[in-house]
C-alpha cells in the first residue's frame, strides 16, 4: 500500500499512532456503554450493540431510539462488509500482480476495473467455509466459528511480523529504523515486539477457547482449528503451484 501513500515514511508511521489511540478510546468507551447499558451476563454476542440502543430507548421511554441504534449498526455493517472485502480482495490482486500468486488473480475487468477474479475466488472460498461452519450448528455458534476463525488468520501475520521486526531492525537497518524511537533505543524495538508478539498470542488463544454459548466444544474446535489450518494450506497451495510454473 506504501506506493499509493505520497510520504509513505512519514504518514504511515504517524498513521498508526493516530489509529492506535482512536481504536483505543473507541473500544474503551463502546465496552464501558454497553456495560452500563446491559445488566452484566445478558450481553449477546451478534447484536449486542443494538441491544444497548434498545435497552437505552426503553429506560428512557424513547423507544425509537432502539429502532435509529439498528439503523445505525446496520449502515456500520455494510460500511465493514464493504471495507473487507475490497481490502481482501486487493490483497490477493497485489499479490498475482507480483506474481506470487496465479497471475490470473491480478485481472481486472474490462469494464468496471475490478479485481474480479480474486473476488470470484473469495467468493467461492468464503461461502464453502460459511456452509462449513453452519453444519451441526446454529446461527450463533457459526457466527462465533467465522469469527474466531477470522482472529486467528488476522492475527498470525501479526505473529511473523512482530517476531520479524527486531532481525528487520538490527540486519537491515542497523538499529535506525524508520520509527524514531527505534533509532533512539534498541529497548524499545525489544519491548514492542513482546508486548506486540504477546498480546496478539494471548488474542489467537482466546480465540480458541469455547464459550459458554457453544453446545458441542469439541465440534466448535475442530471446526476452528481444521478450517484455520484449512485456509492456510490453501493459501499455501496457491503460492507452490505458482513456484512449480
Amino acid at each position: 500500500m506504501a506506493g499509493k501513500i505520497h510520504n509513505p515514511k512519514k504518514n504511515i508511521t504517524r498513521s498508526i499512532f493516530i489509529s492506535a489511540i482512536v481504536i483505543g478510546i473507541l473500544y474503551i468507551v463502546g465496552t464501558i456503554n454497553l456495560l452500563i447499558a446491559i445488566p452484566k451476563g445478558e450481553i449477546r454476542i451478534i447484536e449486542g450493540v443494538a441491544q444497548a440502543f434498545h435497552n437505552n430507548g426503553n429506560k428512557i421511554e424513547l423507544p425509537l431510539i432502539g429502532v435509529v441504534g439498528g439503523i445505525f449498526v446496520t449502515l456500520s455493517t455494510i460500511g465493514l462488509f464493504s471495507s473487507w472485502m475490497t481490502g481482501n480482495a486487493r490483497l490477493p490482486f497485489v499479490i498475482g500482480l507480483d506474481k506470487y500468486l496465479p497471475s490470473a488473480l491480478g485481472k481486472l475487468h474490462p469494464k468496471w476495473g475490478t479485481p474480479y477474479i480474486s473476488l470470484l475466488v473469495q467468493g467461492v472460498i468464503i461461502t464453502l467455509f460459511f456452509l462449513f461452519s453452519i453444519s451441526g450448528s446454529n446461527i450463533k455458534e457459526a457466527y462465533l466459528v467465522l469469527l474466531d476463525m477470522s482472529i486467528i488468520l488476522y492475527f498470525i501475520p501479526y505473529l511473523y511480523m512482530f517476531a520479524s521486526l527486531i532481525i528487520h531492525n538490527i540486519r537491515n537497518t542497523d538499529n535506525q529504523g524508520g520509527i524514531a524511537a527505534f533509532q533512539k533505543s534498541c529497548l524499545a524495538v525489544w519491548l514492542t515486539t513482546i508486548l506486540g508478539f504477546g498480546i496478539t498470542l494471548f488474542s489467537i488463544i482466546l480465540a480458541v477457547m469455547p464459550s459458554k454459548d457453544i453446545v458441542n466444544n469439541e465440534l466448535f474446535l475442530l471446526k476452528v482449528i481444521g478450517g484455520t489450518f484449512i485456509l492456510m494450506a490453501i493459501g499455501l497451495a496457491f503460492y507452490y503451484i505458482k513456484r512449480k510454473w
